[in-house]
């Protein structure tokens, strides 16, 4: 396994955006996103307390989209570079959550001839979640060179998140079928 993030270190706390904060997660920074839909009383809020190895999501009262992001997400960081041609799928786990959508942005290549592509998947609460390297949306990805790996939340049912609801993730790994 090729582990993206294990939410042990890299402590923040933030309702906007925390652009390259330091951690043991693969390229060595973290950036996160908070992008509530309005301006609302209750803001939603994203943190890592150090040594609990996961990541919280509290949704305010406005819900909106989330973002996390290694390598050149958000300009936090340098392109990873980072060799999955060993892995066959990205697997992140939530401890809690509640039904929405969570989309992989996977980035491969050189700018200006740089390849994206955008792969979401409907969650239905907590539990194991794969996006497999064989899904059409990620066929054209060069996997021996990944610059950029963002994992977004947004929609739910009706189109949006449903308001104070609570999101944990565990991990993300790339892993390999055994």
């Amino acid at each position: 396994d090729t582990v993206i993030d294990d939410f042990d270190n890299g402590a923040f706390s933030t309702s906007t955006v925390a652009v390259g904060i330091p951690c043991s997660a693969v390229g060595g920074v973290r950036s996160v996103l908070v992008l509530d839909s309005g301006v609302m009383p209750v803001p939603s809020v994203m943190d890592l307390v150090p040594g609990e190895g996961h990541l919280d999501l509290a949704i305010g009262n406005d819900p909106g989209n989330y973002g996390i992001g290694y390598g050149s997400f958000l300009s936090g960081g340098s392109p990873l570079n980072l060799d999955l041609t060993g892995s066959d799928r990205i697997v992140v786990e939530l401890s809690f959550a509640s039904p929405t959508f969570m989309a992989l942005i996977l980035e491969s290549g050189d700018f200006p001839f740089s390849d994206s592509a955008f792969f979401d998947i409907e969650i239905s609460g907590p539990g194991v979640y794969e996006f497999p390297f064989s899904a059409p949306e990620l066929g054209f990805i060069d996997l021996s060179d990944i610059d950029s790996i963002e994992l977004n939340f947004f929609g739910g049912p009706g189109g949006v998140m449903q308001p104070f609801v609570n999101y944990r993730i565990e991990s993300i790994r790339a892993v390999l079928a055994s």
